[in-house]
This record gives C-alpha cells, sequence and structure tokens, in this order.
C-alpha cells in the first residue's frame, strides 16, 4: 500500500490544526502552496475544537454552576484558538465603527490596539457565547456546542470563497485561494448533515438566517472598500459560532 497519499493528507489537517490553534504544526518547512492545500480542512479543525469542547462542558456541567461554566467554556476556545478570531472581529469592528474609507479603513483593521466599537464587539460575542454556552450546559445539550465551532470554520470557507474579488496581501489571501468548490460543497454536505442530526429545524433556521445576514455584511464591507483580509474570516467565524449557540 502507497502511504503517499495517506502522508500528504495528514500533513495538510496537521497544518490547518496548527494554523488555527494552539497545537504545534509539522516539524519541517512549509510552502504557500502547503498551506492553500490545507484549508478545505479547516471545518474538520472545527470539529476538533468542538469534540473538546463539548467534552469539557459535560465534565464541567457536573462540577461548576451553568454560568460558571459556560464563561469557562469561552475561555477555553480563546486559550485553544490563541484568540486569533477575536482579534479579528474587534479589528473589522473598530473600522467599521470609525466610518473609515479607503487606506484609513485598512490601517485601522491593522492596528493592533483595540478601540471602542473593537470593545463594545468583544464584550457582546463573549457575553452572548457565555450566557448560550451556560444555558446549553444547564440543559445538558453538547450536540450544538460540538457543531458550532465547525460551523463558524465552513462560513471562513464560505465567505472565503465568495470574497475571492477582493483578495488582499497577507495570510487571508491563503485561505481564499483554497477555498474551492468541492472543498466547500463536501464541507456544506457534511454540515447540513450533523446540524439535522443536532439542531430542531427552526433553531437551525434562526442560526442559518442570523448567519447569513452576518456573511452578507461582511461581504459588502468587503465590496464597499476593496478587500478581505483574515480579520473578515475571523470575524465570520466568532459570527457564525455566537449564532448557532444563541439560536440552540
Amino acid at each position: 500500500m502507497n502511504a503517499a497519499p495517506i502522508s500528504r493528507l495528514w500533513r495538510r489537517i496537521h497544518l490547518a490544526l496548527a494554523f488555527l490553534t494552539i497545537f504545534p504544526g509539522p516539524r519541517n518547512a512549509c510552502s504557500e502552496a502547503d498551506i492553500v492545500s490545507s484549508v478545505p480542512f479547516y471545518p474538520l479543525v472545527g470539529a476538533v475544537l468542538g469534540a473538546l469542547l463539548a467534552a469539557a462542558a459535560w465534565a464541567m456541567h457536573m462540577l461548576l454552576p451553568p454560568l460558571v461554566a459556560g464563561f469557562a467554556l469561552v475561555g477555553i476556545g480563546a486559550a485553544l484558538t490563541r484568540g486569533l478570531h477575536w482579534d479579528g472581529l474587534a479589528d473589522v469592528a473598530d473600522a467599521w465603527g470609525a466610518r473609515a474609507k479607503g487606506d484609513r479603513f485598512w490601517a485601522i483593521v491593522k492596528d493592533s490596539r483595540i478601540g471602542a466599537f473593537g470593545v463594545l464587539a468583544m464584550v457582546l460575542g463573549v457575553g452572548l457565547q457565555g450566557a448560550a454556552l451556560g444555558h446549553l450546559c444547564a440543559a445538558a445539550r453538547f450536540e450544538p456546542i460540538f457543531l458550532a465551532p465547525y460551523a463558524g470554520r465552513l462560513a471562513c470557507l464560505t465567505l472565503a470563497y465568495a470574497g475571492r474579488p477582493w483578495t488582499r496581501p497577507g495570510l487571508g489571501s491563503l485561505t481564499l485561494r483554497g477555498a474551492t468548490p468541492p472543498a466547500l460543497g463536501a464541507n456544506l454536505l457534511a454540515a447540513g448533515l450533523a446540524a439535522w442530526i443536532a439542531m430542531p429545524f427552526a433553531q437551525l433556521g434562526a442560526a442559518l438566517f442570523l448567519c447569513s445576514l452576518g456573511l452578507g455584511f461582511l461581504l459588502h464591507l468587503a465590496r464597499r472598500h476593496q478587500g478581505l483580509n483574515g480579520d473578515f474570516l475571523g470575524a465570520a467565524i466568532v459570527w457564525t459560532e455566537t449564532a448557532f449557540l444563541v439560536c440552540s
């Protein structure tokens, strides 16, 4: 049996896991082409994170008050991903709130400092996720906790595919290059099956509606400012995770 295809597959999964989480990456150097080839596995990384968070929720719901467990899960999720996506949410919120245009918009997006709108977005996001996770822990419903990170990375892939006309330089451009129709289609099928199992139809419909609003808004911003980078993708992940958790 030829082990080369399996080795290449594992390398791509490993790269995706290392890029989106705190887990260490491959020891040997990787090229831009390697990173691009790992993009279709971003939702799989979300499934890994979802499994870890669901397991943590199961353990904590027997030991901690629901609200404490909920906010602890938000902290665990942020720690596992280095807060990468929350940073993107704050950056986009600051640039949008400043009503900046042109180069000024992108200067705010890239600024490492956080402004008032970034703080508000973070507080609202953490608050909504913490409260929703606490409610799910109290009800011992762990399926949506597993599903939300997967849905978030699928939203990232969807936005990357839709936003390819507005690619900007940076690591985010590699995600846009890797978001191909076959990768998106396969992940959409898997997500649809998982959501159908994990969520009632009405709740799923509400979550998808909120997700479409968020992705539509981000695409509007990208079109208006002629660019879409990794911060937009991070914002899409947080928005979608929050929508799925709140609607569950």
